[in-house]
């Protein structure tokens, strides 16, 4: 009895340090994991406001060469008896079409002044905004909404030397950083970025259009409307108006959005960034996906359990992720043929219209195999599914990769053509499918030839949206049919006589 229970106890002097160990391992794992989860939140949180801050710095770069040459011109007028010379005005042209500015102003000590135009004011000061920039004698630069609503950023530099001041030089600009963002792949369409001046203008905007950032609008009136799930109204109208950096979280009619701004040096605005709140989380889960990592890694050393478990999660999680993207893969593709499913076919073509294909011009067939079920009766279902199957799979190859090709019927195909440049390709791609069908046949001994009754219709002429395309589409095909089958029709033909592309086949 006593050697069992010396053995029992042995056992047990490992099996308690063991889970002790595990315990301890687990309570430091678990505190590190709570510091984890705050250093991803305050990583995430800082890689967008250095998106902003970056975008920030772009715009003082631009004030910063304006002020410099603001300062130049200032400079050069100070040893000039005459400001308003024919020279001072070639000169301050050509610096404004270099820049890209609106206006230069040249102000004498009496307020008379000149601008790039040729144009001359005989008090400037009767002008409320330039009244206001001149006599506050700030060089800081400075938003003003002009009368036609825009807003205009302003350079006041005095021409002065310690003595005196004999003038001022005014350079009015419009802010146009925005019109290129994006195309510095840095940025992204899915966000929204925005100039935002300190009392709530939006001076200029890009990116996914969206309540809170609307150019021409203000931006502190538009966030009276808006859910913050952090923060508050207050606290956000209040940092616009000081230019502090920040962010809140916020909904607008169950979108969501995480909101980054940043002051502009040197004038009084801010950069605003909308970011789709899943994407934020999606960020922070991918960051606190990395540390998990290197927290198990650390794990792993110290115990071969926990390296025996991580593998077998990692295994898992791989696994998982390929069933499910198999799984999605299936749940799109329409099996016999190859090509898309009827549900995915139109998701892709709305996502299609709805996004990058809203502004271009599109094609869309509807294509229904001939006497489909006269096939079946005669040669049987096999030879039906067998017509199906070669016709997705060589079809496909007619087509480039990113038109979308899919069954949606039992004997009803479609095919969407992108970004159509030339009005006569529209013709000449229903003629190439008519000419697939020429030299399309099936069966290994006895050939046979089927044929297809075919309905286009062009966006966004025939349709805006893929309901009306697809309906138009449907009514030509009909017309195929009625004329006879074996033909291509347009929707734009319905309502005036055009011959139809006919292709005679011969059944071998």
């Amino acid at each position: 009895m006593s050697g069992k229970k010396t053995e029992k106890l042995r056992d047990n002097s490992y099996i308690v340090p063991g889970i002790l160990l595990m315990i301890i391992i687990i309570a430091i794992l678990s505190s590190f994991g709570i510091r984890m989860v705050d250093e991803a939140k305050s990583r995430v949180e800082e890689y967008y406001q250095m998106e902003t801050k970056e975008i920030s710095k772009i715009y003082e770069k631009n004030f910063y060469n304006i002020e410099k040459v603001t300062n130049i011109i200032a400079a050069e007028l100070l040893d000039k008896d005459d400001f308003f010379t024919d020279e001072v005005v070639e000169n301050i042209k050509i610096v404004k079409d270099t820049l890209g500015v609106e206006n230069i102003y040249v102000v004498n000590d009496g307020y008379s002044a000149i601008d790039v135009n040729r144009q001359t004011y005989a008090n400037l000061l009767e002008d409320q905004k330039f009244k206001s920039i001149i006599e506050s004698k700030v060089t800081m630069n400075t938003f003003i909404k002009g009368k036609d609503g825009k807003e205009y950023l302003y350079f006041m530099r005095p021409i002065a030397s310690k003595m005196t001041t004999r003038g001022y030089v005014i350079i009015e600009y419009i802010p146009n950083v925005m019109e290129t963002l994006l195309n510095n792949p840095k940025y992204s369409s899915r966000k929204t970025y925005g100039l935002v001046s300190s009392d709530g203008e939006v001076i200029e905007s890009t990116g996914t259009k969206f309540h809170l950032l609307t150019h021409g609008e203000n931006m502190i009136e538009s966030a009276k409307d808006i859910l913050y799930l952090d923060g508050s109204f207050n606290a956000f109208s209040q940092a616009v108006n000081d230019c502090r950096s920040g962010s809140q979280q916020i909904v607008y009619q169950e979108i969501g959005k995480n909101v980054y701004y940043t002051p502009v040096e040197g004038c009084n605005a801010n950069i605003v960034m909308l970011v789709d709140t899943e994407d934020v989380e999606r960020s922070f889960a991918a960051v606190s996906k990395t540390m998990r990592s290197m927290t198990l890694g650390i794990g792993i050393t110290i115990i071969a359990f926990i390296l025996i478990f991580l593998c077998m999660a990692l295994f898992n999680r791989a696994k998982y992720n390929m069933e499910t993207e198999d799984l999605q893969n299936k749940a799109d593709t329409d099996l016999l043929t190859d090509l898309y499913n009827k549900v995915a076919t139109e998701r892709m073509i709305k996502e299609y219209l709805a996004g990058e294909g809203k502004d271009s011009v599109s094609m869309l067939f509807v294509l229904d195999v001939d006497d489909f079920k006269k096939i079946n009766d005669t040669r049987g279902h096999a030879f039906g599914d067998q017509v199906l199957s070669s016709l997705g799979h060589q079809i496909r190859t007619w087509f480039r990769l990113n038109d979308i090709l899919g069954r949606i019927g039992g004997d009803e195909f479609m095919i969407f053509v992108k970004d159509v440049k030339d009005p006569e390709v529209i013709r000449r791609e229903g003629s190439r499918i008519m000419q697939f069908f020429e030299g399309f046949n099936v069966g290994e001994y006895s050939k046979y030839s089927p044929t297809a009754s075919v309905g286009g219709a062009v966006y966004p002429n025939d349709g805006n949206d893929f309901e009306s395309l697809y309906k138009a589409a449907d009514k030509a095909v009909y017309k195929s049919k009625k004329e006879g089958k074996n033909r291509v029709s347009f929707y734009a033909d319905l309502n005036r006589v055009e011959k139809d592309v006919v292709i005679d086949k011969k059944e071998d």
